[in-house]
């Protein structure tokens, strides 16, 4: 089976993905700070992306409320689906706000890529307090995917949680190719989206 990478090619996305990148380079020239606006696209493109892997994931109930005159359809996120992100929520606080408010039922768990790399067991106690099951849907985000930090993650999260890798979603603005031949030697049924992959 072949790793799914979906590349969101929305003109929309490539306009943001590429100004975040243009932002940086104007940045360096011009010594102008240009953090709001960095943060502004960051929290477009991250609700994008998230946007695009939860469509076909998200299950809904379909309820009708009965009024005097009217029947009203009401949509309610399947309470039987669980769902979990896992992200630096320092670095990403501005993509994931408004994520608390679209999605109430979703959790966050908290992980710097540096600090995994010494205290894995801390993040193998976390996930254990949030009893991940067979139906808890795995968001990793991450803005760039360039390092094998996650292939540590996913180990984690296979070994200490009933989770399957395919309710396990990476998310990230930017990856590496070699990162992406290695994810899929190991997992090829991950689901990759991201707005471009570069080669290094």
């Amino acid at each position: 089976m072949q790793l799914n990478i979906y590349l969101l090619s929305h003109p929309l996305i490539k306009q943001i993905s590429s100004s975040i990148l243009d932002i940086k380079y104007i940045e360096s020239l011009t010594h102008i700070n240009t953090t709001s606006l960095k943060e502004y696209y960051s929290k477009t493109l991250g609700i994008f992306l998230i946007y695009e892997s939860m469509r076909k994931w998200i299950n809904l109930n379909k309820f009708y409320l009965k009024k005097l005159n009217q029947v009203q359809e009401i949509y309610i996120v399947s309470p039987k689906e669980k769902y979990i992100m896992i992200t630096d929520i320092i670095k990403n606080y501005q993509i994931i706000g408004d994520i608390k408010i679209m999605i109430p039922e979703i959790q966050f768990i908290h992980l710097n890529s540096e600090y995994i790399n010494t205290h894995s067991h801390l993040f193998n106690e976390e996930i254990k307090k949030y009893n991940i099951s067979i139906h808890t849907n795995i968001i990793l985000l991450q803005t760039l995917l360039n390092d094998h930090v996650i292939l540590k993650y996913i180990n984690i999260l296979k070994s200490k949680s009933n989770v399957m890798t395919k309710k396990i979603h990476i998310l990230c603005f930017t990856c590496n190719n070699k990162i992406l031949d290695r994810i899929g030697q190991i997992y090829p049924e991950l689901n990759i989206y991201t707005t471009q992959i570069i080669n290094n």
